[in-house]
């Protein structure tokens, strides 16, 4: 038996058998599920690409959705398409009308979450843990990564956080055994108890 429920930080849970609840994302990573691909599985990715400390996204179906404002564009497309919200026509008009990319500016990229960890591929560094939200300290070092790719939940359409990134960041499971204990845990903590009580003796 399963029941779903949010908390008052949006996280979802999930309670077994009515007894002691846990984090949505603990039981997908108990059921198997690798952490990593808990939020690419449920969101669609907004890829953004940063070039001489400048945001870009390209002109593709990753654009659809977005509404285009000032100096996104080549002043001499920007009044034909300025205020415009991007459908397929108005892709296809970007399209024919050679333009390749458009400029973010970092205001709009405040308050993303990262769909996987942003990682810069010169030294290993993760920069942005996957799940975590954009802050203005956070914009300030990525735009000092020229050729880095970005990799936010497209949130278009969503009022508030997507719900299942704000339950992993306050999931402290990182793998299929972590999440196994967490539950076995919570809904028999007797188990627990006498195992540890074998181990210890």
């Amino acid at each position: 038996w399963l029941d779903f429920e949010f908390d008052t930080s949006d996280c979802l849970y999930v309670r077994i058998d009515k007894k002691k609840k846990v984090l949505v994302t603990t039981f997908l990573q108990a059921l198997g599920m690798k952490r990593e691909e808990i939020l690419p599985k449920f969101y669609q990715a907004d890829i953004i690409h940063v070039k001489n400390e400048t945001f870009y996204k390209k002109v593709d179906d990753n654009l659809i959705g977005l509404r285009i404002e000032k100096d996104m564009l080549p002043a001499s497309q920007e009044k034909k398409f300025l205020g415009r919200r991007v459908t397929q026509d108005v892709l296809k008009a970007l399209q024919e009308a050679n333009v390749t990319s458009v400029q973010m500016s970092k205001t709009l990229l405040l308050n993303k979450v990262a769909r996987n960890d942003i990682v810069d591929k010169t030294t290993g560094e993760v920069l942005v843990g996957q799940g975590d939200t954009l802050i203005d300290a956070t914009i300030i070092v990525l735009a000092q990564h020229n050729g880095l790719e970005i990799d936010l939940i497209n949130s278009l359409g969503y009022t508030f956080q997507p719900t299942m990134a704000i339950s992993l960041s306050h999931d402290s499971s990182m793998t299929h055994e972590d999440a196994l204990h967490e539950i076995h845990a919570k809904v028999w903590p007797g188990d627990v108890d006498r195992k540890s009580t074998r181990l210890n003796s």
